[in-house]
């Protein structure tokens, strides 16, 4: 049965297997738990070291991943159809690297936009000043390659940046920067799961009120406009969104490459539909099993060797978007 014939059945294989990495996730590590005491942990949490492992360390883990994955791959979708490219997305269109630039800055030297010293609101503001960059360039330029060169060169004169400021800083920033821009989940704790929940709920919120409006775009603008769609609010609407949800992954587990640019792609192509009410479920939950089972690597080699997060996204992101290009050229734009 193929996924465009029966979409919802196929969304229910993605929400049983998401439970069921859920499950392995909570069991897998160094210290070896039995289902008893994992259930037992969860249910009736006691001052174990059980109880310990499973609350402090694999459950904010696995959430996280879970909301990383759904949140940058639904922010992968806005961009792609805001450019209508299949090959834009927040870490390819220095989206980012602007979030990444403003965290450099408050980490390594103290220094901060407005004031604030809330890394999440910085995560979000320099997400946000690179996607309204990059739409105006998109008005100016009428090729799709320019732009993504555009993208890729704006983002190395961010990494520039931000190379000077790692040159002047402290050997402890230095290293705490150089461990959060690999991209791992392996300090997260319980209490950032609420914020980014929130801020999660907060974007998905928001992208069910432009379905329609993407499903507009898909063919053209003229069409769109035509059908009383505002550009101009659906580019702020689509360049906010994309923001606010990778500021705050960014800000909270580091540039995580390639989730946002794959996963779009991914399920257009699994799902064959432009119907991006069933896209947006689809990315929620294919992106959290992505990046779920990209960490759960990660677990089962820790005793033997430390990966960072972003060369196992990439090791699998990079492969599908050279094979799709060279056998779809872009049809899943």
């Amino acid at each position: 049965m193929k996924p465009n014939q029966s979409p919802f059945l196929w969304m229910l294989v993605l929400g049983v297997s998401l439970l069921f990495l859920f499950i392995v996730y909570l069991k897998a590590g160094a210290y070896s738990t039995t289902w008893g005491q994992m259930l037992d942990a969860i249910f009736y949490p006691t001052d174990s070291l059980s109880t310990t492992i499973v609350w402090s360390f694999r459950l904010p883990r696995i959430l996280m991943a879970f909301l990383a994955g759904g949140a940058l791959s639904v922010a992968g979708m806005h961009m792609q159809n805001l450019f209508n490219n299949s090959l834009a997305g927040p870490d390819i269109l220095g989206i980012t690297s602007g979030s990444s630039l403003m965290v450099a800055l408050w980490a390594m030297t103290g220094w901060s936009l407005l004031g604030t010293s809330d890394v999440i609101l910085l995560g979000i503001l320099g997400a946000l000043g690179m996607g309204i960059i990059m739409l105006m360039f998109a008005y100016k330029l009428k090729s799709v390659v320019h732009l993504l060169l555009l993208g890729l060169m704006l983002g190395s004169f961010i990494s520039a940046i931000i190379s000077i400021v790692q040159a002047s800083s402290a050997s402890q920033d230095l290293q705490r920067f150089v461990f959060w821009n690999f991209g791992n989940l392996q300090r997260v704790n319980l209490d950032q799961i609420l914020p980014v929940g929130i801020v999660f709920f907060v974007g998905l919120t928001l992208s069910m009120t432009q379905v329609r409006s993407l499903n507009a775009m898909v063919l053209g603008e003229d069409h769109a406009q035509s059908l009383g769609i505002s550009l101009r609010a659906f580019r702020l609407m689509g360049i906010l969104i994309a923001a606010i949800l990778t500021g705050t992954i960014t800000a909270y587990v580091g540039p995580i490459a390639f989730v946002g640019l794959a996963v779009p792609n991914a399920t257009k192509l699994w799902f064959k539909t432009q119907k991006h009410g069933l896209l947006l479920g689809a990315n929620v939950l294919l992106g959290a099993l992505f990046l779920g089972l990209c960490d759960l690597l990660i677990v089962y080699f820790e005793p033997y060797l430390s990966l960072p997060l972003n060369a196992i996204t990439s090791l699998i992101g990079v492969p599908f978007i050279c094979w799709m290009i060279l056998k779809y050229r872009y049809v899943a734009s």
